[in-house]
């Protein structure tokens, strides 16, 4: 994230064909949104709703083919430093170019995501407007019920759900690995996390 860049490239960096970059480091240490769209051959990078980049990409992914190096934080090469220390979410390809009011509605997510982050006992939601609340705590997800009978599932930012668990006590304490959690409980509650 040192250039932000976005580049296309069937044989290495030294043979890019198409490069497009903003020039900047990321800020570090809060949440970014972070775009790239492409109509026809019009690139443009987006950062928090915010137009950064335009330049002219003559191809589009899909026609560089099957390729082997396919990470998100991480370089082919071995040289180059790993991104540490850092959380992705929400991470989406399309097959059509996101509009501009729905890169700025996708980009409402960073305030919630960095309150979470900095009030890890908050989530991304008022905890006050519910009876329920459910906070985060090291490697822990904590929840208190409002009910004598209730669940709660426990997903992944894809949606997958990981586990479910009744909620016996006042207060449950489940273990989970840093990441961000999204807490749904049988009586509609329900709340993102980041665990650390």
């Amino acid at each position: 994230m040192n250039s932000q860049r976005y580049a296309l490239s069937e044989g290495g960096w030294r043979n890019e064909s198409e490069a497009l970059q903003i020039g900047g480091a990321a800020a570090k240490g809060k949440w970014q949104h972070m775009v790239y769209t492409q109509t026809d051959n019009i690139a443009q990078i987006h950062i928090n709703g915010e137009l950064k980049a335009e330049g002219k990409v003559y191809y589009t992914p899909s026609e560089i083919g099957a390729t082997t190096y396919n990470w998100l934080g991480r370089s082919p090469f071995g040289s180059d430093v790993y991104l540490r220390n850092t959380l992705l979410y929400d991470f989406k390809m399309m097959n059509r170019t996101l509009k501009l009011s729905e890169i700025e509605e996708l980009a409402g997510e960073v305030p919630k995501l960095q309150y979470a982050h900095d009030n890890p006992a908050a989530g991304t939601s008022n905890p006050f407007s519910n009876s329920t609340m459910a906070w985060a705590e090291n490697k822990k997800i904590m929840i208190n019920k409002t009910q004598a009978l209730e669940t709660c599932q426990v997903y992944n930012v894809l949606g997958v759900l990981l586990f479910s668990v009744d909620l016996t006590d006042e207060t449950t304490e489940i273990k989970a690995q840093p990441g961000i959690y999204i807490v749904r409980t049988s009586a509609g509650f329900t709340q993102k996390l980041i665990v650390k």
